[in-house]
């Protein structure tokens, strides 16, 4: 888990990375649909990556960044888009299964959640500027 804020899988929405593969879900507590999500592959196990998720509206675009610069990478989408989250009581929990079970011994440094659907030069600005972390 990098980042989520959900209940259950009935609520909310969740960053997880499993298998090589990064996954935006969104949870629903009701109807034929009770999960959406977007995702890309290509991620390598114990690899700090500079990266993005941006959404808008039922679509959702990654981005990572390498010695290359950054890009975005081919995201798959839910048939029928993204639908909103439902809304969730629970705190935002940060590379952790809850608030109490510290999986990855504390929350991860330099997370930003932004409010808004962050465009590919948005994306390449901020890369730029943090680029040094990563040592590009």
């Amino acid at each position: 888990m990098i980042l989520a804020r959900y209940e259950l899988d009935v609520s909310g929405w969740e960053l997880y990375f499993f298998n090589e593969i990064l996954t935006l879900r969104h949870n629903h507590s009701a109807g034929a649909t009770t999960r959406t999500a977007a995702y890309s592959s290509g991620w390598t196990v114990s690899t700090w990556w500079f990266f993005g998720v941006s959404r808008s509206g039922g679509n959702a675009q990654f981005y990572r960044g390498g010695a290359n610069g950054l890009g975005a990478v081919a995201t798959t989408i839910s048939t029928g888009g993204l639908i909103d989250p439902e809304n969730c009581a629970r705190d935002l929990v940060n590379c952790r299964f809850s608030k109490d079970q510290d999986e990855f011994n504390g929350p991860e440094k330099g997370i930003r959640v932004w409010g808004k659907d962050l465009t590919a030069n948005d994306w390449r600005g901020i890369f730029n500027r943090e680029k040094g972390w990563f040592g590009y």
